[in-house]
């Protein structure tokens, strides 16, 4: 009996071992065709695995596969939909002998995917398998709501290394561009909740993002929040609140914030187009939208809307309809709107707004003020009289003179007579 089971369990051993080190012995670049022609039976397109494939167990599970291409829809701007510098999967051991799928890492280098849609309107994502035609758009198979008796599934993390996505539309004009993306996420299972903290560039400005997502449901209310940043973090956006996915609807809360709108106008500007404008605000203005949000397929209500540039204020609520024929509804009011103190000091001065005198030369010290110069007659109009407020008396010179004696105030007698002009004047307008 005891010669049984030191067979036995000799056995049980031996066979670990080669559950454990076998993989990593087969070369599995072989099964390369079977791949391909699996991958080209779902969806009718081409897959490339131009490099190695490797497979372990030890000292965990671990999946790589270098250079992988999948093949674009015929009449594409470029030849792949999707490329793959590499691909790390690992696994924990344990939970896959008991049937469950829990990976602790995956890691996408270099990812690269262009989605488009052609001028006939067909869009490349649209995908059916070999000799079938593409399902239409909206359609799709009847979802049963069970899992299945599907393993459970968890994610610890996954990486995206130098991560590019391309979206264009050749019908509409229109081309998005995601690149220089390097963001972590992690997931408790297929249905959240999810994190996700990373960079990336948004037709070519640099932004960062900080997600999380409680865990996704058709019959239950997601939390969402989000902060994203653009341009060194001068200008930041947050939103905040919950996603019915049976409505759907979604209701929260979203603040944009710049602490200096002036930097923030310059930075967006330099990002997106290279030399950067001079900034219609002055440096140092505080600036910042807040408002609730409650937003369906059919509406967008935005309520309690603030909207404060230094010390001007906007308050209201915004409503958007999106019907065949979008409409707005706009409530706002506002306390000032002091441009003075917003615009720069050139705008200013450009407006007259802000323009000085120049200051006058510092006097010596021991001097008084300088006594104005008196003004000279002007040789096309008569001296204005000076009037006496004081009795007066004729005088001998045929004019009158104050009963005041030292301050004579002298006025002529005869008045002006009508038309009269020294001769090297113009004439009045009439």
């Amino acid at each position: 009996m005891r010669k049984i089971l030191i067979g036995l369990s000799v056995v049980v051993v031996v066979l670990v071992a080669a559950v454990l080190v076998v993989p990593g012995l087969i070369d599995w670049n072989g099964y390369k065709p079977e791949i391909q022609a699996a991958v080209k039976q779902a969806t009718g397109r081409d897959l490339r695995l131009e490099g190695d494939i490797g497979l372990s167990v030890l000292p965990s599970p671990s999946l790589s596969v270098e250079k992988v291409a999948f093949a674009n829809l015929e009449g594409g701007s470029v030849p792949d939909m999707a490329r793959l510098e590499s691909l790390r999967v690992h696994l924990a051991l344990l939970p896959l002998l008991t049937g469950n799928v829990h990976v602790t890492s995956v890691t996408l280098v270099e990812p690269t995917i262009v989605l488009e849609r052609l001028a006939d309107g067909r869009a490349n994502w649209d995908m059916a398998p070999d000799g079938a035609a593409p399902a239409a758009p909206g359609a799709g198979g009847e979802d049963s709501g069970d899992a299945g008796g599907a393993p459970a599934f968890a994610l610890d993390s996954a990486t995206i290394e130098g991560g590019s996505v391309l979206y264009r539309d050749v019908a509409g004009g229109t081309e998005h561009r995601v690149d220089a993306v390097n963001v972590v996420v992690s997931a408790g299972g297929l249905e959240g909740p999810f994190e996700a903290d990373g960079s990336f560039n948004y037709q070519g400005l640099p932004m960062t993002l900080d997600a999380s997502v409680g865990r996704l449901g058709a019959q239950r209310s997601t939390s969402i929040k989000a902060v994203v940043t653009a341009a060194d973090r001068a200008l930041s956006a947050t939103v905040s609140g919950s996603l019915d996915g049976s409505g759907p609807s979604f209701k929260g809360e979203a603040k944009i914030e710049a602490p200096d709108l002036g930097k923030a106008v310059d930075q967006l500007a330099a990002a997106l187009g290279g030399a950067a404008p001079a900034s219609p605000v002055g440096p140092g203005q505080p600036f910042s939208v807040t408002t609730a949000i409650d937003g369906s397929p059919s509406a967008i209500n935005l309520n309690d809307l603030t909207i404060a540039l230094a010390d001007s204020r906007i308050q209201g609520s915004v409503a958007v309809g999106l019907s065949a024929v979008p409409t707005v509804d706009a409530k706002l009011s506002g306390n000032r709107l002091d441009l003075d103190a917003l615009l720069p000091g050139t705008a200013r001065e450009a407006g007259g707004g802000g323009s000085a005198a120049p200051a006058a030369a510092p006097r010596p010290r021991g001097q008084g003020r300088p006594r104005p110069p008196s003004p000279r007659p002007s040789p096309c109009r008569p001296a204005s009289p000076v009037r006496s407020t004081s009795p007066s008396t004729p005088s001998s010179s045929g004019g009158r003179r104050s009963g005041r004696s030292g301050s004579p105030a002298i006025s002529p007698m005869a008045p002006p007579i009508s038309g009269w002009r020294p001769p090297s004047c113009p004439a009045a307008p009439s």
